[in-house]
């Protein structure tokens, strides 16, 4: 089988110590909202000016998260955020808690920025038709919050294992035409989904993807205007 390769260009590093510190300070007061992975559990949260003396910043955890192990000092955590089209994301370790609500991060030593999508984003929410087809791990249909040609946007309950950072999933998205565009999803992150406490927006970066699957797909979306998010 031939495969498409809808991985976007390579990734983009922060690595000096001053742009570093800069973007955090951007992070905090532009970004707010963040998912640090602890554990391989993601929680989310919102991130607090940076400290430079300390060489540490804070993440509160969001009502209702919580870890399923005590968070403790050394930790290796994943932090990773969005804005537009672009996804931070960098490793740090945690400084120390104050009790489970707030967490002191050390500073990185690089941030990775890179494009969530190499095809324009199309928001399906909503719109009949649309849906992704789930075959392994487990056979289901799922909602489909946005598509593009290098990532889809899974809604899911929150408590769902099966679709946690680093899982894979195989299926179909299918399109109001009743094409379906086989292909294989490496989970990246869980974002709350507006209006409704109990569900998340799961992104995924599509690892896979048949040539011809591409192609059907790149049509559905052609013949679905965008929608403003």
């Amino acid at each position: 089988m031939v495969y498409a390769s809808p991985v976007p260009a390579a990734p983009l590093w922060l690595s000096r110590e001053r742009d570093v510190i800069s973007h955090l300070f951007y992070a905090a007061a532009e970004i707010g909202g963040a998912v640090v992975e602890l554990g391989g559990q993601p929680i989310e949260g919102v991130l607090a000016m940076p400290d430079p003396k300390a060489g540490t910043f804070a993440f509160f955890l969001a009502e209702g998260q919580a870890p399923r192990a005590a968070p403790s000092t050394g930790a290796v955590v994943r932090v990773s955020y969005l804005q537009g089209e672009a996804a931070y994301a960098f490793l740090t370790v945690i400084a120390e808690t104050d009790g489970h609500r707030r967490w002191e991060l050390r500073f990185p030593r690089s941030v990775e920025r890179s494009e969530r999508r190499g095809d324009e984003r199309r928001r399906v929410f909503g719109r009949p038709g649309w849906s992704f087809q789930q075959r392994e791990p487990l056979v289901r249909l799922l909602s489909l919050y946005d598509v593009s040609t290098t990532g889809v946007g899974l809604i899911a309950a929150r408590a769902d294992r099966l679709l946690r950072p680093g899982a894979t999933v195989t299926g179909a998205v299918m399109a109001p035409s009743g094409e379906g565009a086989p292909l294989r999803l490496e989970v990246r992150h869980a974002r709350s989904l507006p209006g409704d406490p109990s569900a998340v927006i799961v992104g995924c970066r599509v690892a896979e993807m048949p040539a011809e699957a591409l192609l059907t797909l790149r049509a559905a979306l052609a013949r679905t205007p965008p929608l403003g998010d």
